[in-house]
């Protein structure tokens, strides 16, 4: 049973779990959808109500009133996981610098056996992940040179098929949150939407939502802190906007923020820490290679290093840490290429480098990433093909492909998102027909590995 002694509250006890967990602040900031200055402003709250100093002492805390022994690591440790660093990040000044590489690894945990039971315990788990996962060996990939892909034959055991969209869509925004998805705006058989839904995963259920008030296709979407970030889309009468719409998940109302640096649609979106990265796109003239960063703490545009390609109905995940970004249309070609960023800190330039080209050209395809795994999802050229799921292995470069089952559609401008274990897929388009199916897909195969502390 928890102490109520400390009057820790339940996002404050949710975040001790966490840290008891080997959690490190920027995984706290991914599971919760919060940035990590906010998680730092919990910890220095939780360590003065508990009369601690260190992540050490505070997670033996965690330990002595029930925390963990009531939130044992089981494959729901897995729910909103999208990547990051593990290990602990430390608060304390006091802490004693670490020495570099493993070395450093021994040092930190070599006076925490509980530590290191949990970090064991998680390592193992993600072992059986990663093997599950992998169809046969891996092999390091040349830079910039298409590949080809393995094929992984149509298990359809991991297939499931959801409730139907309410409003079919295409080129619209799908975002996870908790254990809900939110979808926003869209082309629709209408035109121009600002239809928002929101999904529960435990249920199979949809519900509409307050309406963006600038109705847009085109676009897409990111969590940060309780808040969907809806840049810029293509109107009705087929103009762009350069209006920064804000949907607050907790008063269900919508804000504006900032104005965008330009009109665009059909860019790349991705949060990184805790910063929303507008990437190339359609400006209205031509398909453009600028990136620009939203600081939602001060409302602010700011440019940052340009792609070395221009780009629109592109790919891109963040993981951790970099943004990957595939293929793509470059106003004349389907784009084959990967381009990987990893954002600079402390005033140091952004690094733009070459990653493994695609299996093939791809644009319009939906994108997103379960732990260090990006999946691209279908999508079009001009073979006017049907495009498996594409998975790329960030710490190899390599591709496999997933095939489908008989009878699915996958089309272009679907809406794609991940949580926990699988992949959501609904929506998008196949020539003139606009699709509201919805499908699931098991990408992480688990082993539950309870952990148990004496």
């Amino acid at each position: 049973m928890v102490s109520n002694e400390n009057e820790l509250s339940e996002r404050e006890l949710e975040i001790l779990r966490l840290l008891a967990t080997g959690a490190s602040n920027k995984e706290i900031a991914q599971k919760l959808f919060i940035s990590t200055n906010t998680v730092k402003v919990h910890l220095r709250n939780i360590y003065s109500k508990i009369g601690v100093s260190t992540r050490t002492e505070a997670a033996m805390h965690a330990v002595n009133i029930g925390v963990v022994e009531r939130y044992q690591l089981q494959d729901s440790n897995l729910d909103g996981f999208s990547g990051g660093s593990s290990g602990l990040e430390s608060l304390s000044p006091a802490d004693e610098p670490l020495k570099p590489g493993l070395a450093g690894l021994i040092q930190k945990f070599a006076s925490r056996p509980w530590t290191l039971i949990t970090l064991a315990l998680s390592l193992a788990a993600a072992v059986i992940v990663l093997f599950a996962l992998i169809n046969g060996g891996q092999k390091n990939l040349p830079e910039s040179q298409p590949t080809e892909s393995k094929s992984i034959s149509a298990n359809q055991e991991l297939w499931s098929v959801k409730a139907s969209l309410l409003t079919p869509r295409t080129q619209f925004a799908v975002v996870p949150y908790k254990d809900k998805l939110i979808t926003i705006a869209g082309l629709s058989k209408a035109g121009a939407s600002g239809v928002t839904e929101q999904y529960d995963i435990q249920t199979n259920q949809w519900v509409a939502l307050a309406e963006k008030p600038v109705k847009v296709s085109g676009v897409q979407g990111v969590v940060i802190e309780d808040r969907v970030y809806i840049p810029g889309g293509k109107l009705d009468d087929g103009t762009l906007t350069d209006v920064l719409e804000i949907y607050d998940i907790l008063s269900n109302s919508w804000i504006q923020g900032a104005q965008l640096p330009l009109a665009i649609s059909d860019y790349g979106l991705a949060a990184i820490g805790g910063e929303v990265f507008l990437l190339g796109g359609w400006d209205g003239n031509e398909v453009v290679k600028s990136v620009y960063a939203y600081d939602p703490a001060s409302d602010r545009w700011q440019p940052r290093a340009p792609m070395s390609v221009a780009r629109s109905q592109f790919g891109v995940v963040p993981i951790n840490g970099k943004i990957y970004v595939f293929g793509g249309y470059d106003g004349k070609d389907t784009l084959d290429t990967t381009e990987v960023c990893t954002p600079g800190l402390a005033g140091k330039p952004d690094a733009w480098n070459s990653g493994a080209a695609m299996p093939e050209g791809d644009f319009g395809m939906g994108a997103t990433s379960l732990l260090d795994i990006a999946y691209i999802v279908g999508g079009a050229n001009h073979s006017n093909k049907t495009f498996p799921i594409l998975v790329f292995y960030t710490n190899t470069g390599e591709w496999q492909s997933i095939e489908l089952p008989p009878d699915f559609e996958l089309g272009a401008g679907m809406g794609v998102t991940s949580q926990g274990q699988y992949l959501y897929l609904m929506g998008g388009s196949q020539g003139d027909t606009i699709l509201r199916n919805f499908y699931v897909y098991k990408a992480l195969i688990t082993t539950s590995l309870p952990l148990i502390i004496k």
